[in-house]
């Protein structure tokens, strides 16, 4: 049909071959870059009235577009949107390198995307999860604690329930009343 030498069953083979050899890295980079940009439009919906004219159909925008609205449009503090904006293009850096034949970039965008991250979460180290960074994004952008505070409150919450157990309080009867 393309009138070339082109052998298609080289190329399913090759295809064949891929996938019985997904990486989960790259598959993980993939996904919450995908989950990102999903969230980045449930933010904007929320922010502009008519956002499925940006969001939906022909012309909708893509994930760097949404990020430069996100930035012209912030509403809260400038000095939070300049720091998050390095980590959401550092994460499309991170899924374009993943994304493409040559590999060698993958490094250095991870090392970007956890040193710029370091810059909303000062306890973020250099072996930052990747799901921990995507879930701190979701969490400036609500106005909620980092992921690793948000743990620390549940931990210490449920350090709080154990202690109650001891003293009998609150004893699962098992059954809803």
């Amino acid at each position: 049909m393309g009138k070339t030498n082109y052998d298609f069953l080289q190329g399913m083979a090759r295809l064949a071959k891929v996938r019985e050899n997904l990486d989960p890295f790259a598959m993980e980079v993939f996904e919450l870059h995908t989950a990102l940009e999903i969230e980045l439009s449930i933010f904007l919906r929320e922010m502009f009235p008519r956002a499925d004219k940006m969001l939906v159909g022909k012309g909708k925008l893509g994930f760097p577009e949404k990020v430069s609205v996100l930035n012209a449009t912030w509403r809260g503090d400038a000095t939070i949107i300049d720091a998050l904006t390095p980590v959401l293009i550092k994460f499309i850096d991170l899924r374009n390198n993943v994304a493409h034949p040559d590999k060698s970039g993958i490094a250095s965008a991870l090392q970007g995307l956890r040193e710029s991250y370091k810059a909303i979460d000062h306890e973020a180290g250099d072996d930052t999860p990747i799901a921990e960074i995507a879930q701190g994004i979701c969490a400036i952008l609500g106005d909620g604690p980092t992921p690793k505070d948000l743990k620390r409150t549940f931990d210490a919450l449920a350090d709080l329930g154990k202690g109650f157990g001891k003293m009998g309080v609150a004893k699962p009867s098992g059954k809803p009343k």
